[in-house]
């Protein structure tokens, strides 16, 4: 196993801080925190796998907040707008959205942006399919936020780790 290039090898302890957004709370209603619990909890997971070399705990601010506004993860107006939201107290703001179960960009962030001014620690995810799939976007996302880039260089090129060996798409 090797360290991860993006992280520091005594890994990140931060603070995170999750809003949704209206389309989000009209596509699951009065379940919609429920939801995020659910993806909270597979973030946790994937952070916790054994292979990764570089720990990140998270710890989640308990309330949840619905927020004004439809966000467009693919959309910088809306990244910058998502941004009012963020506070000095959090690492990482991420916002859940929702569009139609649309393809295109479904989340994102600003790189490395853990430690700089708060409206630049935001990162919106966009619910797609079910909550395993946004799961896997939130933990990509917040991976951008602290740093760690994709190991692949080239869109549509074969995709291999950091140590040369093929990427499978699995954990």
């Amino acid at each position: 196993m090797g360290i991860s290039r993006g992280l520091n090898p005594r890994g990140y302890t931060a603070t995170m801080k999750i809003r949704y957004d209206e389309n989000f709370a009209d596509k699951h209603g009065a379940e919609a925190v429920n939801v995020i619990r659910k993806i909270y909890a597979q973030i946790q997971n994937v952070w916790k796998l054994p292979s990764l070399t570089t720990s990140v705990t998270l710890s989640l601010d308990k309330k949840i907040d619905a927020v004004k506004g439809r966000f467009v993860a693919s959309n910088i107006d809306d990244i910058n707008a998502a941004a009012t939201y963020s506070t000095e107290a959090t690492n990482i703001n991420l916002m859940f959205a929702y569009r139609n179960d649309s393809r295109g960009a479904v989340c994102s962030a600003y790189p490395n942006s853990i430690c700089d001014e708060a409206q630049y620690r935001i990162a919106i995810s966009e619910y797609l399919n079910n909550v395993l799939t946004t799961s896997q976007n939130a933990v990509w996302v917040t991976a951008f936020n602290l740093g760690i880039m994709e190991d692949y260089q080239e869109l549509g090129a074969e995709r291999k780790d950091s140590k040369g060996q093929t990427c499978s798409g699995k954990y």
